[in-house]
Parts: C-alpha cells; structure tokens; sequence
C-alpha cells in the first residue's frame, strides 16, 4: 500500500527547478493550469519563486 507524506517545500533553488520543469512539461502535455503553451522555463521558475516566498511567510498555501 501507498504511504502519503506532507512535507514542508522550500523555496531552495533545486525545488524551485523541479516545480518549474514539471509546470512546463504540463503546460506542454495539454494540462493549461492556468497557463499558456509554450510555457517559458524561466516563467515557471517565476511563478514558483514568487509562490513558495509567499508560502514561506504564510500567505497561500502550497499543496501537492
């Protein structure tokens, strides 16, 4: 059986990098989320940068 485990995300670059490259390999695939494609890599990594600040000072939530 599958576990579920929440974990803290934080705005280091290497999660920031990941978080972008799936945002832009799902704009690709069809899934719009709110976006356009082609997406840029250095817009998603923008709209990732800018989320987990706000995460980080808890003004939104990020879940996933």
């Amino acid at each position: 059986m599958n576990s579920i485990e929440i974990a803290t995300l934080t705005p280091a670059a290497e999660t920031q990098d990941g978080l972008a490259e799936l945002l832009v390999a799902t704009v690709a695939a069809g899934g719009s989320v709110s976006f356009m494609h082609p997406l840029a890599p250095q817009a998603a990594r923008g709209f990732w940068e800018k989320s987990l600040a706000a995460a980080a000072r808890g003004e939104r939530a990020v879940l996933g």
